[in-house]
C-alpha cells in the first residue's frame, strides 16, 4: 500500500489530515507481522496485511464475513485474557494504537470508549463506511494490474444452469472460442442455486442461468424466457387429463426433480408439491427420460419438450392448479470484479448473438398445449 503514497502526498496540506496516511498507518513492520501471523494465523487472505481492513472490516462487517471475524475476535480475546486488560490498545498494540493517531490526526473520535464495548461513534460509523470503498477500490485496482501484467487470460470458467439449452450455447461458444486458441475454456455444470454459489465464490468468470436481477452486484444479458410445463407420460395417471388436476391428486404419484448442486447455498425447491413422494436425478435429460418412461412427473422446460406434446409422447396437466411457471435465462457476470479481454469480448459476443439466441429457443418451444 505504501508503493503510490510517496506520489500522492505532494498535493496534500501539511497542515490537515492526509488521506493516503489512512491507508499505511496501520502497517507494522515485516518482523512484527511475522510474529502475529505465526501466532495468529490471519484469516483475511488479499488484505491481511492492511489493519484497517482487519478493524473496519473485519471486526464491524460481520454480515459478510462472518466465520473470518469469529476467528479474528478470538484472537483478541486471547490477548485480552493475557493481557488482563480490555483496552483494545493493550489488547492489540497495532491496532489500537494507530487507531488513537488516525482519531489524532483527523480530529474526530471513531470509537466510544466508554462501555464494557468498543464500539463505532457516528462519526466512526461514517468513516467505516467510507473506508470499506476505498479499501474495496484498491482490491480491484490490485486486481486489474495483474490482470493486466498477465495480458489475455490463459483460462476462462463457464458455468452452464440446468435451464440452459445446451446446442445453442455450446455452439455460441464453440465459434468464440475458435478465435482464442490460447485461452483454455473451463465449462461447468450446476443445478439451482449451483451457479450462483460458484460466481459469489470466484469460481466462475460468466454463468448462463436465471439469476435476481436487482442483485447490483450483477451485470447480465437477457438470452430468453422459457416456460416450465408439468408433464406426465400417457396412462402415468389413472384419472383423465384435464386442466382442473390439483395438487392433492398428483400427491400420491412420484413427482421427479433436479438436484441443487449448492454446496453450502441453502437448497431450493421449486414447485413441489408438500408430501409427494420424489425422486432426484442430476440434470433435465435424465429428468426427462424418467417422465417419459412413466416412471414419474414433473416440470419441463418447454424447448426440451416441444416434439414429445406434438407427437403425444408426453402431455402437459398445466391448467387452474398446476400453473406451471416461466424463468429468464440470461448471461451473468461480477460487476465488482475486474474483467481481462477475452470475456469481455466474449461479453460483447454474446450480447450481439442474444436475439439470434432467443429466435432459435421460441421457435424449438411448444405451441399451446
Amino acid at each position: 500500500m505504501t508503493l503510490m503514497t510517496n506520489g500522492l502526498e505532494s498535493g496534500v496540506p501539511k497542515n490537515g489530515p492526509n488521506p493516503w496516511r489512512v491507508i499505511t498507518f496501520l502497517s507494522p513492520s515485516g518482523d512484527a507481522r511475522a510474529k502475529l501471523s505465526r501466532r495468529y494465523p490471519n484469516p483475511y487472505g488479499n488484505v491481511k496485511k492492511n489493519k484497517i481492513s482487519q478493524f473496519f472490516v473485519g471486526k464491524i462487517d460481520n454480515e459478510r464475513r462472518h466465520d473470518q471475524s469469529v476467528a479474528l475476535l478470538r484472537c483478541r480475546r486471547d490477548r485480552r485474557r493475557i493481557s488482563g486488560c480490555r483496552d483494545e490498545a493493550a489488547a492489540n498494540p497495532f491496532g489500537g494504537t494507530s487507531i488513537r493517531n488516525l482519531e489524532s490526526q483527523l480530529g474526530l473520535r471513531l470509537l466510544d470508549r466508554d462501555g464494557y464495548r468498543v464500539t463505532l461513534t457516528d462519526h466512526g460509523r461514517s468513516f467505516h463506511d467510507r473506508a470499506r470503498v476505498l479499501l474495496a477500490d484498491f482490491t480491484l485496482l490490485g486486481k486489474h494490474a495483474s490482470q493486466l501484467a498477465m495480458g489475455e487470460e490463459a483460462e476462462l470458467r463457464i458455468v452452464l444452469g440446468d435451464l440452459c439449452p445446451l446446442p445453442e450455447v455450446l455452439g455460441l461458444l464453440r465459434h468464440f472460442f475458435k478465435g482464442c486458441p490460447e485461452t483454455r475454456l473451463h465449462l461447468y455444470f450446476e443445478a439451482i442455486s449451483g451457479p450462483w454459489e460458484r460466481l459469489f465464490d470466484n469460481e466462475a468468470d460468466l454463468i448462463v442461468h436465471h439469476i435476481d436481477k436487482t442483485d447490483p452486484r450483477l451485470e447480465f444479458i437477457d438470452l430468453f424466457a422459457d416456460t416450465l410445463l408439468p408433464v406426465v407420460a400417457p396412462n402415468f395417471l389413472p384419472f383423465p387429463i384435464s386442466k382442473a388436476i390439483t395438487p392433492e391428486q398428483m400427491r400420491g404419484h412420484v413427482q421427479c426433480v433436479i438436484r441443487d448442486t449448492a454446496l453450502r447455498w441453502p437448497a431450493r425447491d421449486y414447485y413441489l408439491i408438500e408430501g409427494a413422494r420424489t425422486w432426484t436425478v442430476s440434470d433435465q435429460q435424465m429428468k426427462k427420460e424418467i417422465i417419459l418412461q412413466g416412471m414419474g412427473w414433473g416440470h419441463m422446460p418447454g424447448f426440451m419438450i416441444a416434439d414429445e406434446l406434438r407427437d403425444g409422447r408426453l402431455l402437459s396437466i398445466a391448467g387452474k392448479h398446476l400453473r406451471g411457471g416461466g424463468g429468464e435465462i440470461v448471461a451473468a457476470r461480477r460487476r465488482d470484479a475486474p474483467h481481462g479481454p477475452v470475456a469481455n469480448r466474449l461479453w460483447s459476443f454474446v450480447a450481439a448473438q442474444a436475439p439470434a439466441l432467443n429466435a432459435t429457443i421460441k421457435r424449438r418451444g411448444p405451441r399451446r398445449y
